[in-house]
């Protein structure tokens, strides 16, 4: 029997002991590779919104043909945005008046509803305003962002 014995195991391990024994029996029923599976796909359907941010920044900013009257502007939405399309989110932007406003330096500031176009979160639109400082000012419009 002692012959036997190796190369039963021998079996076992060349089958990749899946059917070899009883503990595997117990552990098939169990949602441990289910649960692990899930993980990944909660966090495929959430995304990374900092493009959002830094394009809308740009956009009151004048980095890309916005506000030139804003300094120093800084836009943050909810990390825990769902990317699909019509899911829609309120940004906050803060910056300073520019020299070309009526008290430059004061702190102005302003809410953005941004609504994703898709599910990828690449392309949105937002709508919203900024004041302060004796400065008022609407944007809204569409913009496509690419994430890295």
């Amino acid at each position: 029997m002692k012959r036997r014995w190796p190369a039963l195991m021998l079996i076992c391990v060349a089958l990749g002991a899946t059917s070899c024994g009883d503990d595997d029996d117990d552990s098939e029923g169990e949602p441990q590779g289910d649960t692990a599976e899930q993980a990944p796909d909660s966090e495929e359907s959430s995304f990374d919104v900092t493009a959002i941010e830094t394009a809308l920044a740009e956009q009151l900013g004048g980095g890309g043909g916005g506000l030139s009257s804003l300094e120093d502007v800084t836009v943050e939405c909810p990390d825990d945005v769902t990317a699909e399309a019509g899911a829609e989110f309120d940004c906050e932007a803060d910056a300073v008046a520019g020299a070309d406003t009526p008290e430059p330096g004061a702190p102005v500031t302003g809410s953005i509803t941004v609504t994703l176009q898709d599910d990828t979160g690449e392309a949105f639109d937002y709508d919203g305003a900024v004041e302060g400082g004796g400065f008022s000012q609407e944007l809204s419009g569409s913009s496509t962002v690419t994430s890295e």
